[in-house]
């Protein structure tokens, strides 16, 4: 079995909560999801009925249905994107434990013999998915808000005008992801390899020694040799 360094060991485990506290929260998020998602069918249901229940005319029938429609499929999405965030989660796990224990797994398929480069890789790649997913939560609110605005007798909203708040559920996410990618990268610097002397040249001159001092030799009558050449041209 090969050596593990305790660094990698500690960085594996630290991948494993951080993996453990993605795949629970995309879980909580899918779940909250689905319940919306149950509370616009049983809107479509009431759009169904719309002129019987409130009175509404056929135009206004038209629109609700419409919307519902367009809230229901952006929130299937918006389930599709979480729950492949649990699916990154699981992935962190596997790397992180190959990390911790040095197991074999996907070797041969992911950067064999580079554990903490493909721990890495991994993160980052997270961390960017993360923010994909608040980018779009984000942008799909204000679709949503100028679906309603246009429902309504208000100007429609400008989509320019509006502010964006970066504080959706995967950029709050993905700014505790990043911490997490900060942080195991200063313990990643700190314990890095260090650079070592070329082990041939070592064992070549452990092996001829005698080569050593014939050259200090050499080197010594060369001197001598220049010195007293010296000496007579003075004389």
């Amino acid at each position: 079995m090969t050596d593990i360094k305790k660094s990698d060991r500690v960085l594996g485990i630290l991948g494993i909560l951080q993996s453990l506290i993605i795949i629970g929260i995309s879980y909580l998020l899918v779940g909250m999801l689905i319940e919306l998602q149950e509370d616009f069918n049983f809107m479509a249901e009431e759009a169904q009925d719309c002129d019987f229940l409130y009175g509404c005319t056929e135009e206004q029938e038209a629109e609700l249905e419409e919307f519902v429609d367009f809230v229901q499929s952006k929130v299937i999405i918006w389930q599709a994107l979480w729950a492949f965030s649990i699916f990154t989660g699981i992935a962190l796990t596997v790397v992180a434990i190959r990390l911790a224990n040095g197991a074999n797994i996907l070797a041969t398929v992911l950067l064999p013999n580079e554990n903490r480069r493909l721990f890495f890789y991994t993160l980052a790649l997270i961390c960017l998915f993360l923010f994909v997913i608040g980018y779009w939560e984000e942008t799909i609110t204000i679709e949503i808000a100028e679906k309603v605005n246009e429902m309504g007798d208000e100007e429609t909203i400008d989509e320019e005008e509006y502010e964006r708040s970066w504080t959706s559920n995967g950029f709050a996410v993905g700014y505790c992801h990043t911490a997490f990618l900060f942080i195991v990268c200063i313990i990643a610097f700190f314990t890095r390899d260090k650079p070592r002397t070329d082990e041939s040249d070592i064992g070549v001159n452990m092996l001829n020694p005698e080569d050593d001092s014939l050259d200090i030799d050499n080197e010594d009558s060369l001197e001598s040799a220049i010195t007293s050449e010296g000496k007579s041209d003075e004389e």
